[in-house]
């Protein structure tokens, strides 16, 4: 629901298409509830990152992108 009370219509990619969410199946609604959004600033400010002052500099190398990358575990 919105704020002014009326549905809306979620679109999300799935299967490299963007679609509507009500018309997904079970499992992939489930899929999507499921889902974890991403934070930059507090992936950065993690213990596998660096502090957000650290990138704040006007050009950061490939080398300390690949640095902080690396740590990084799934």
């Amino acid at each position: 629901m919105s704020k002014c009370g009326k549905q809306c219509e979620v679109y999300s990619r799935v299967v490299g298409y963007h679609r509507p969410v009500t018309q997904w199946n079970k499992g992939k609604k489930a899929e999507f509830f499921d889902r974890k959004t991403f934070c930059m600033k507090s992936s950065l400010e993690s213990k596998y990152g660096r502090t957000l002052e650290a990138f704040n500099k006007e050009k950061v190398s490939e080398e300390e992108i690949l640095e902080v990358v690396k740590n990084v575990e799934f």
